[in-house]
This record gives C-alpha cells, structure tokens and sequence, in this order.
C-alpha cells in the first residue's frame, strides 16, 4: 500500500502574537530553520560508543534560537518587519515564551517534550534502535562496527 503525501496548499502556517502591546507573526520554521535548530540540540548532546551519554552544554537555548529565525516583528499597517533578536526575545518573561515556543514546535511538526536529559536519552535510545535495525543484515545479525571484517 502506497501513502500520498499531497503539498498542493504550502501556504506557510502564521500566528499572530501579541506582547506589549506591539504585533509580531510568528512563522512555520523552514526546513533550514529546523536543521538549525536541530543542530543546536545535537551539539549540546554528547555520544559516547554512538550512545547518548550526556549533555554537555546550554540545551535550554535550542528552543529560543529557533523562534529567533521563526518571529518577526508587523509594522502599524501589517508590514512584516525583521525578526526578532534573541537576545530581545530571551529578555521576555517564560511565560510569554514557553508557549511561544511550543506553539512554534507544534506548527512546525517538531513538537515534542521539553529538551531534559531524559527526553533526549529517549529520542536517543530510539535513533540508536533505528542505527542498530539498519546496521543488521537480512538474516537478522547486526554487525560490530568495532570490530575489523575477517580476511
């Protein structure tokens, strides 16, 4: 059986915000602004032996990066304006951005549980399984990436 994927409306999902009194759209992420993101987590995650082993660095940042590239300031007359600074938006209370946050993973189809060392080592465990699944041959043995092919 055959699934369709069908692209024919690609118009971008937008939210408008409001803080401040001041209007800001907040954008769907493109797929480079998700391959940022995604390498922001990635680099913060520590592999040992191809196993998460750990995180070694500011994590907590991923989410607010990723709005950085995704929320844009509207003008009086709905004028999109630049986006907004990270640092700009970082100075917002948590509030205000955790749910700007989520509602920016939810319409870009990355939702997923808050970044914590155990989401991630779950999100790990599953590529690791895939890895593992893909590594294997037909009769079900996985091979050793360790160990150097007999000759």
């Amino acid at each position: 059986m055959h699934d369709k994927l069908n692209f024919d409306d690609l118009t971008p999902i937008e939210i408008s915000v409001s803080y401040k009194k001041k209007r800001y759209l907040l954008c769907e992420a493109t797929e480079d602004a998700v391959r940022q993101f995604r390498n922001k987590v990635t680099s913060c995650t520590d592999f040992i032996e191809g196993k998460m082993s750990g995180i070694k660095g500011p994590i907590a940042d991923a989410g607010s990066f990723l709005v950085s590239l995704c929320l844009r300031e509207l003008g009086d007359t709905g004028e999109r304006g630049s986006l907004v600074a990270l640092d700009t938006f970082r100075s917002w209370p948590h509030r205000v951005t955790g749910p700007i946050i989520e509602k920016l993973k939810e319409i870009s189809g990355i939702a997923e549980e808050d970044d914590t060392s155990e989401s991630l080592e779950k999100e790990a465990a599953v590529i690791q399984e895939k890895l593992t699944a893909l590594r294997g041959d037909p009769l079900g043995n996985v091979s050793d990436a360790t160990t150097e092919p007999s000759g």
